[in-house]
């Protein structure tokens, strides 16, 4: 191949990867889609647990934060992006919903996909209290594995402690269905025979 049109050629790939990185998807109101926007997951197989769980990523302070800290804990997580809206409307609902936990019986989690700089910036402005992590294009290629392959954002998964998905949601989620499934999270008894997570 001449090299000016495979130098051509992979500048091409290389912008179409920053488009869909920094681009993404968003949902406000419903968005009609030809295909099933997510696929429907009840409980986290031994395989999703395993990479979920061995995910490692930065917080708001550069450090590295392993989610298997919280494996057999009620969780929450909340993928969202700086440039999307209705992200950015859910984080006050997010915060307190995270104000309201004061038995601490779960972890609520908000886990951005795009540069640190900005999703850091403007989740604190908004009152975000809970632990924010920087996906980036890691936290970005687990939306497919746990059933959203069209990377829709925003996008919150409740687990509790069974390791069963109470809600599995893509675009805000009302304030009362958000407290509803929280609560009965924190209310679910573990279980003894859920997957181990890597390094137990």
């Amino acid at each position: 191949m001449n090299p000016r049109l495979a130098f051509a050629a992979l500048a091409l790939l290389a912008a179409l990867g920053a488009g869909a990185f920094f681009g993404g998807t968003y949902l406000n109101g419903n968005v009609p889609t030809s295909r099933p926007l997510l696929v429907p997951l009840q409980r986290l197989s031994p395989e999703i647990t395993e990479r979920l769980f061995a995910s490692r990523f930065r917080d708001q302070n550069g450090e590295p934060q392993v989610l298997k800290q919280w494996h057999a804990t009620p969780l929450l997580i909340n993928f969202w992006a700086s440039w999307c809206p209705p992200c950015r409307a859910e984080i006050p609902d997010l915060a307190r919903l995270h104000q309201e936990n004061t038995l601490k019986k779960g972890q609520i989690i908000g886990i951005s996909v795009d540069l640190a700089d900005k999703s850091q910036k403007i989740a604190l402005e908004a009152g975000a209290t809970y632990p924010l992590l920087l996906g980036e294009a890691e936290g970005l290629a687990l939306l497919p594995l746990l059933g959203n392959p069209a990377q829709a954002l925003p996008y919150t998964l409740i687990i509790d402690r069974k390791g069963e998905i109470l809600l599995q949601h893509a675009g805000r989620v009302p304030f009362e269905t958000l407290r509803a499934t929280w609560e009965a999270a924190q209310a679910t008894p573990p279980d003894e025979n859920r997957p181990k997570t890597p390094g137990k």
